[in-house]
């Protein structure tokens, strides 16, 4: 590369960049991505099933807690929308205030394995490594972004629960976003 000006590119543009090289672009007059619409699903409106429960938050926020690895303790949405093409994004708000367990300067990172299975297929679950959100527990991540291979219509099920000998995160609520 030269680092001359390429002038105004309306479609594709393609160039090699060598090992250890960079590529500067400068993109302008470019339009924001349409906003996306979520319908918004409560976690104490979900099925909360053995040992999970609801608490209350400092701030007055209700989440699911105790959604141990155990296999016993889950959080269940029912009734959730899919979409036509085959994949769904879905935003989940939950909190995580558990530093990692040992020596802190270890290096290992600070997040729950989670487990989430699709319309009951225990067999395949899909996983989400949920960062920490502060160092209490009222300190919330809001909009985390998975994309989830939902049905079309409204019979899915999202099931959450722990995983790896972990505690999944506790749970506010999850968003799917309309797609029609």
């Amino acid at each position: 590369m030269t680092g001359k000006d390429l002038g105004v590119i309306n479609e594709v543009y393609t160039s090699k960049v060598e090992a250890h090289g960079s590529l500067f672009l400068k993109l302008t007059e470019t339009k924001p991505a349409p906003e996306k619409k979520f319908i918004t699903f409560p976690a104490e409106q979900a099925e909360i099933i053995g040992s999970a429960q609801i608490r209350t938050t400092s701030r007055g926020v209700k989440v699911v807690s105790n959604l141990q690895a155990d296999g016993k303790s889950a959080l269940r949405w029912n009734n959730v929308p899919g979409s036509t093409s085959g994949w769904t994004l879905v935003k989940f708000d939950y909190i995580n205030a558990e530093l990692s367990p040992g020596n802190m300067d270890d290096s290992k990172l600070n997040f729950k394995h989670t487990s989430i299975v699709i319309n009951g297929n225990n067999e395949s679950p899909f996983y989400a490594d949920m960062p920490i959100t502060g160092l209490t527990w009222d300190d919330m991540a809001e909009g985390f972004l998975v994309s989830l291979p939902l049905k079309p219509g409204n019979e899915n099920t999202i099931l959450i629960r722990g995983e790896a000998g972990q505690p999944a995160p506790d749970f506010h609520l999850l968003s799917v976003e309309q797609t029609e």
